[in-house]
């Protein structure tokens, strides 16, 4: 019984930690909205004027990254940045999955998105498959070391609770490919 009762706190207390995680990461993406304002579409025609210096504009930005996989939609010109969509089968030969992949993948997207912002948050899925949590956070520390960023906040998910809200959509997106031809976006629109 005492073994049961352990059990039972120790539950109640991952449940209530992963409540709290959960509402840190909702609060961010309301808060990413609201700084949405000074973002820019890198793809739009204010892209190609002068940008603002690395580290000048006193905003955070916000970035959640999980890799999408075999999911082949094509490229948008409307899509605000850079989406890999991360498979082996596309890589160069040579080049695998793992840490320095993963990482020269994010550091294209912080160039290309986010050249002005003095802070930024991130979110990772925890994801210890190609073990690279330890090289992410050598990674961030550099970033800030070189004085791209002021500060970097990492958070890494709560084990067993590390579905971000675009993972619900994949997987919708997912079930519907398996029930459908679909060649096109527009394929997906209808």
């Amino acid at each position: 019984p005492e073994d049961k009762e352990e059990l039972l706190v120790e539950y109640a207390s991952h449940i209530r930690i992963a409540k709290l995680e959960h509402k840190y990461y909702n609060d961010n993406i309301k808060k990413a909205k609201e700084n949405a304002s000074h973002t820019i579409n890198i793809h739009s025609p204010l892209a190609s004027k002068e940008r603002p210096a690395p580290n000048t504009v006193d905003a955070i930005a916000y970035f959640c990254y999980n890799w999408a996989q075999n999911v082949p939609v094509p490229y948008s010109p409307q899509q605000i940045g850079p989406l890999y969509f991360k498979n082996e089968e596309e890589f160069p030969v040579g080049v695998a999955k793992g840490a320095n992949t993963t990482l020269n993948l994010i550091y294209d997207t912080l160039i290309e998105c986010n050249r002005d912002k003095k802070n930024i948050k991130i979110i990772c899925d925890n994801c210890e498959g190609q073990n690279k949590n330890n090289a992410t956070i050598a990674f961030y520390c550099w970033l800030v070391l070189i004085s791209m960023f002021d500060t970097i906040e990492l958070n890494f998910m709560i084990p067993g609770h590390t579905k971000f809200i675009c993972d619900k959509y994949f997987g919708l997106l997912k079930a519907y490919y398996k029930k459908s031809v679909i060649n096109t976006v527009d394929n997906i629109a209808e």
